[in-house]
């Protein structure tokens, strides 16, 4: 028996549940989650301290002293074959600005963040010593015919006095 729609309806009615389904089929399927390029969002920076003298080389020549800043250390480069050969990777304090090699044996690192200046045996690759200097300290300079004298440059201002 055929039905006594007529056929109009029946073609609407047909019409309308395809174009229903597919908007439900690409609702469902469109992720609907924001993309969100990098470009947009703020920069992400790491936070570095402003290097003062990052690189130091030791009286006799043999050893490069580099400061990495991002990793809070204090690397050790031989210079005696053609390229700079890295020889060691020591921990000192945060935000390592400055670097000063006191004679062959003994470094000085000026860590901004930490407020500090750790010093190194170069020998051994150990900090030996660290010594609170005040608020954000960028350079060190050493001082007398045998540097017995450290002058540590610091943004807080005072003075300390400080047996080396």
């Amino acid at each position: 028996m055929i039905s006594s729609l007529p056929v109009r309806p029946i073609q609407l009615r047909i019409t309308l549940l395809i174009v229903l389904s597919l908007t439900a089929v690409w609702l469902v399927s469109k992720d609907l989650s924001q993309v969100v390029s990098a470009q947009a969002l703020p920069a992400f920076r790491n936070f570095e301290g402003p290097q003062i003298h990052p690189l130091a080389l030791t009286p006799d020549g043999t050893r490069l002293l580099a400061v990495n800043t991002p990793s809070a250390t204090l690397s050790i480069f031989q210079l005696v074959s053609g390229s700079p050969v890295l020889t060691a990777e020591i921990p000192v304090g945060l935000e390592p600005v400055s670097v000063a090699a006191r004679n062959n044996r003994e470094a000085w690192v000026v860590n901004w963040m930490s407020d500090s200046v750790s010093v190194v045996d170069l020998s051994t690759g150990n900090v030996t010593r660290t010594i609170d200097v005040g608020d954000e300290p960028t350079d060190v300079l050493f001082a007398g015919l045998s540097s017995e004298k450290a002058f540590v440059c610091v943004s807080g201002g005072g003075t300390q006095s400080i047996a080396v």
